[in-house]
């Protein structure tokens, strides 16, 4: 939201002008940040869909108590993964205020500089609150590639173990 003229100390032109640019190319990296996680967990999600093909590859034996848990047990660590990737991918409202047409139609009269101002503040805004999102993107990440690392060397083993079961 913008705010009113008497909330804001009026900065020097030049000033106010440097800090726009700036804060909107921080914004924008933090854009580009956003779809390289993006890409990143999908990428996570289709090597996870590989790993699963190689465990409905490996079957297991009819038989047994213990090979039918072996096999559950990374079954369950791969609807681990997919949920914990489809949290890092999942689409989310980011915040990168205000709206172009809320601009024109209220503010378009305004003073250059108070306007520039008001747009540097909600940036400020719009990138910490994005930054907490960010955060659990990239813990949602990490958490998919340790869970998927650890299937994948529970699968190596019990494709050597799986003569034995």
């Amino acid at each position: 939201m913008l705010r009113s003229v008497e909330t804001t100390r009026e900065g020097r032109p030049e000033s106010i002008s440097m800090i726009f640019d700036e804060v909107r190319h921080a914004l924008d990296r933090q854009f580009e940040q956003i779809q390289t996680l993006n890409g990143r967990a999908q990428q996570l999600l289709g090597f996870a869909a590989l790993v699963v093909a190689v465990l409905v590859g490996l079957r297991p034996p009819t038989h047994g108590l213990v090979s039918t848990t072996t096999f559950s047990i990374a079954l369950a660590l791969f609807v681990a993964v997919v949920a914990c990737g489809y949290q890092a991918w999942a689409i989310r409202g980011w915040r990168r205020d205000p709206q172009p047409q809320r601009l024109w139609e209220h503010y378009r009269s305004w003073p250059d500089a108070w306007l520039r101002q008001q747009l540097v503040l909600n940036w400020i805004e719009s990138y910490a609150a994005n930054r907490e999102r960010l955060r659990a993107k990239v813990q949602y990440i990490r958490l998919t590639q340790v869970l998927l690392g650890v299937e994948t060397v529970y699968l190596v083993a019990l494709t050597i173990a799986r003569p034995y079961l």
